[in-house]
């Protein structure tokens, strides 16, 4: 599959017949398309807040798009948020849950 410019195809067609440019031009603009592809990054969040009288601090990360909290028992990152679909870009994101279990397996001994 690939991507066109619908509009610079259209102004192209150069048809004699008037008529034939409007039904290829109609053709056009009732093509599928393909949505661009949203971006995020996951947002660190720690709030601390009191509950039945004591202290509390919940960590979780939130997409930066929906802002929908992601929580998991590892804390891995995902590379998509579930809520809304958006591909997550981060620098130095594809090894990182693995450098994060290592320095938590470290951290217990």
């Amino acid at each position: 599959m690939r991507a066109i410019d619908a509009d610079d195809l259209k102004g192209d067609l150069k048809f004699p017949d008037e008529r034939l440019n409007r039904v290829f031009a109609c053709m056009i603009d009732n093509s599928p398309t393909i949505d661009p592809v949203k971006q995020a990054k996951w947002i660190y969040v720690k709030r601390k807040f009191v509950a039945m009288g004591k202290e509390v601090i919940e960590e979780h990360y939130e997409c930066s798009n929906c802002g929908y909290p992601f929580t998991n028992p590892y804390n891995r990152k995902m590379n998509y948020c579930s809520h809304c679909g958006a591909k997550i870009v981060e620098e130095e994101y594809e090894n990182q849950w693995q450098t994060e279990l290592i320095e938590n397996l470290n951290n217990e001994k």
